[in-house]
């Protein structure tokens, strides 16, 4: 009785103390691991490893109340499936899952959190955002060298977003009393309006991290401090146990559930369709458009099958075009089975004439392609372009969309 007394009058006369001094206390406090203890952090991929991420994300929300048992033993949610999202996971050396987080990126179906927060303020950025949900570690391992399962997770979470999925702003829901921890230590704010309402059944608020930004800021508050509460150099130091999947293409999207994983796990043992309404399968459908996926949904009219040539894959590609004898560097957001979306947020107003615009663009690492095209629309910041003339680059590019290495398909050129 005596220690909870003590340790209640120690966070009453903490949450009294100034903002910065509770964040340097914070930063100060932490011990963060370099060690490597045998734990692996990679993209769930195997059934296996998709049903014990999710079982034991259904245990801890069991445990803290936040949502009953269900008869799958498994928390589903149906954006876990989509190609924009990526469920990660901690393997101890008995092949266990022990930590999980889920990365949501942007689709047609809205966020968790977008049935209680909204995040228009992000939406307005044309960013690329995600919301960093579904996390929960085993117990046993929430503690042990100081957090290490956690801080490895948030770690590969970071270069995951920066380096494979192109994310500009993340977003998660905590419970206010961890807001000091998340604002002081990782430089999180509220999102705008941002107010604790009841979510799942506890207090929540959201907040956001742009990661653009978050270097300069880890920068300037960890240089000074040894290495063992330098947030910045752990971030920055590679390290053997995170295992990331390589791919030769610069794709914002990598899809890893399988059709026998969906059928399986999602369907079969998941229940997914009873826990959505019509309104989500619809979305969940368009959001699923370009992946092996869609074929395993109900029979779809002419007017939908139509239109699967014409989806958008999200890229993190760069472009070189002349116009008018000035180089333009261009960012391509989407591919599609008959051209490009470019994003010219970020660029000088670009007037295209009606002659068709040679680009080189950057389709991976130390592969280019030289192509052809021609404006057909434009809505500020974004223009489409047709593809007109390609070289052999491109069309191998096509043909690994369309033969389903990435899970995708995609309408050969």
């Amino acid at each position: 009785m005596r220690s909870k007394i003590t340790g209640y009058l120690k966070k009453k006369i903490f949450s009294t103390l100034p903002t910065e001094v509770r964040y340097n206390i914070i930063r100060n406090s932490i011990s963060i691991p370099y060690e490597e203890d045998g734990i692996h952090y990679k993209l769930a991929e195997t059934e296996f490893e998709f049903e014990q991420a999710y079982s034991l994300l259904h245990d801890s929300y069991v445990e803290q109340g936040f949502i009953l048992p269900q008869k799958s033993g498994m928390r589903i949610l149906p954006h876990f499936i989509l190609p924009s999202s990526v469920t990660l996971v901690a393997v101890n050396s008995k092949k266990e899952v022990v930590g999980t987080l889920s990365i949501i990126k942007k689709s047609p179906l809205p966020l968790p959190m977008e049935k209680e927060f909204s995040i228009q303020s992000i939406k307005n950025s044309h960013e690329n955002y995600a919301e960093i949900s579904a996390l929960a570690v085993k117990r046993g391992y929430r503690r042990i060298n100081g957090g290490s399962v956690f801080f490895y997770m948030l770690n590969f979470m970071y270069h995951y977003c920066v380096s494979q999925l192109n994310v500009r702003y993340i977003s998660i829901v905590i419970h206010p009393k961890d807001e000091d921890f998340y604002s002081g230590l990782l430089f999180f704010e509220r999102l705008p309006n941002g107010k604790i309402i009841n979510y799942m059944g506890a207090p929540a608020l959201a907040m956001y991290l742009d990661l653009k930004e978050a270097y300069s800021k880890f920068d300037e508050s960890y240089s000074q401090l040894g290495d063992d509460k330098n947030i910045l150099k752990f971030f920055m130091t590679k390290f053997n146990n995170l295992n990331y999947i390589e791919r030769p293409y610069y794709l914002n999207c990598f899809s890893t559930v399988t059709p026998t994983i969906f059928t399986e796990l999602f369907v079969k043992k998941g229940f997914l369709f009873d826990l959505i309404t019509f309104s989500e399968y619809k979305k969940l459908k368009r959001a699923l458009l370009s992946t092996n996926l869609y074929a395993l949904l109900e029979e779809d009219s002419i007017d939908e099958i139509s239109r699967r040539s014409e989806f958008r894959i999200s890229v993190n590609m760069k472009a070189k075009v002349i116009v008018n004898g000035k180089v333009h560097l261009l960012e391509i957001s989407d591919v599609s089975g008959k051209g490009i979306q470019v994003n010219l947020a970020r660029n000088d107003l670009l007037i295209f004439s009606d002659k068709n615009i040679l680009m080189q663009i950057n389709l991976g690492e130390r592969i280019t392609s030289k192509v052809s095209g021609k404006v057909i629309w434009r809505n500020d910041p974004y223009c489409g372009i047709q593809i007109i003339e390609y070289d052999q680059n491109w069309k191998s590019f096509v043909n690994y969309l369309y033969k389903g290495n990435n899970n995708y398909l995609m309408k050969v050129v």
